[in-house]
């Protein structure tokens, strides 16, 4: 297969010789190192191929075995070259295609990214772009594994990134970073502090010395177990402290519901318009970029479309969306406020409930202001305070060494 490809490039032609001395045509030919293939013979005629640089020798073998030679074909590229020398418009456009393909093939194309959708394309892509990767960049710049870590650092939402190089395409496969609750190692000395304020009404420690009682008032960060347990037999030790303290607390929220208000509904018409581009440049599809509606709602899109062959750039369909609303004006109940109240200060309220809290009682209160219905929601509600909280030692330290110095001092005075 080489060797054709040799050959056409080169170019060769089909030559029909006849007389009666074909063999020792062939073998001066032969010690001449004239190449001739593909040889068919039939009596005193011969056709075979010879390239055009060999051609040139033939004449002294055929002169001296008094054999004829015509050339019936000609094939190969200097031939096709010479045929379309005037057709300066077709050698140019095979001279830029070729160009193009050589492009095409050593610069970035295009930019794949898959995974998770909580981290956003257009983020990566900034990010890419910031590091000097971006569509035409020459393919030998690119480190697979360079450009990993760079994304890992540049992105702190991500977990876990894949980076590799196919083609003219770069593929990046993201993970999103899974965020978990720090929590002490169990042989980490700790306090139990209070997370919220409220009243305390049931306490299960397992560990710790206990610093306040059932029913006692308590403010966020108080202490409430102790993980320095200090005794006359066995002097100050720390512990893990770790228990649930159940309190009492209250939440109050407040928001303003109008009794009138304007909504836009839509209206079924809609209008697109297109924008076509690739390597990072669009191209408008449309004259006006007025929407044609008063009032409407945008939505863009782009999708992108990649060739089977990875050496092509992607083509990018960027769409417009207008889609017409119009504006109704809507009336709501004093009832129907107050219910829209309590939906949304409920969702608002329970997300700053603790995990397994439980409401106790709600009391809803609403008072009108003009236009608007005020809703007031309080919640009451029992739920874990506890927060385990790292002992620092160089404090206790630090407090120790003061009392013992204030004791030395009291000694010496008393021995005086």
């Amino acid at each position: 297969m080489i060797t054709k490809i040799m050959a056409y490039c080169k170019g060769y032609v089909i030559i029909h010789a006849t007389g009666y001395f074909l063999e020792r045509f062939l073998n001066i030919c032969t010690r001449e190192d004239i190449l001739i293939w593909d040889i068919e013979r039939s009596g005193n005629q011969m056709r075979a191929k010879v390239s055009i640089k060999a051609f040139c020798h033939l004449r002294r073998a055929a002169r001296k075995t008094r054999t004829k030679i015509r050339i019936k074909e000609r094939y190969g590229l200097p031939f096709l070259l010479r045929r379309n020398r005037k057709r300066r418009g077709i050698i140019a456009g095979v001279l830029i295609f070729a160009v193009i393909i050589c492009y095409f093939s050593t610069h970035l194309m295009g930019i794949t990214v898959s995974g998770s959708k909580t981290v956003p394309r257009e983020k990566i892509i900034e990010s890419l772009n910031s590091y000097g990767v971006k569509i035409g960049t020459p393919l030998k710049d690119i480190n697979s594994k360079i450009l990993k870590n760079q994304l890992m650092t540049a992105i702190d939402s991500l977990g876990w990134a894949g980076v590799s190089v196919k083609g003219s395409r770069l593929y990046i496969e993201v993970r999103p970073r899974e965020e978990r609750e720090d929590a002490l190692s169990s042989a980490e000395p700790c306090n139990i502090v209070a997370a919220k304020d409220g009243i305390i009404r049931l306490m299960e420690v397992r560990d710790g010395q206990t610093m306040v009682y059932v029913d006692t008032l308590v403010e966020k960060g108080d202490l409430l177990v102790s993980g320095v347990i200090d005794s006359d037999v066995v002097g100050m030790r720390y512990t893990h402290s770790y228990g649930e303290i159940y309190a009492t607390t209250w939440y109050e929220e407040s928001m303003d519901i109008p009794l009138s208000y304007t909504q836009k509904v839509m209206t079924g018409e809609k209008k697109s318009k297109y924008e076509i581009g690739t390597m990072g440049g669009f191209i408008k599809l449309y004259l006006s970029q007025q929407p044609g509606y008063k009032i409407c709602k945008y939505r863009e899109s782009t999708s992108e479309y990649s060739l089977p062959l990875e050496i092509f750039p992607s083509l990018s369909v960027r769409k417009h969306e207008y889609l017409e609303q119009k504006e109704l004006k809507q009336t709501r109940t004093k009832e129907e406020a107050e219910n829209l109240g309590k939906f949304y200060l409920f969702n608002k309220i329970t997300r700053q409930l603790s995990p397994n809290a439980e409401i106790v009682n709600i009391s809803v209160k609403t008072k009108k202001k003009g236009n608007y219905l005020t809703v007031t929601a309080k919640y009451e509600c029992l739920e874990n305070i506890a927060e385990q909280v790292p002992i620092d030692k160089t404090e206790i330290m630090g407090y120790n060494n003061d009392n013992s110095a204030d004791t030395n001092t009291n000694e010496q005075e008393q021995t005086r």
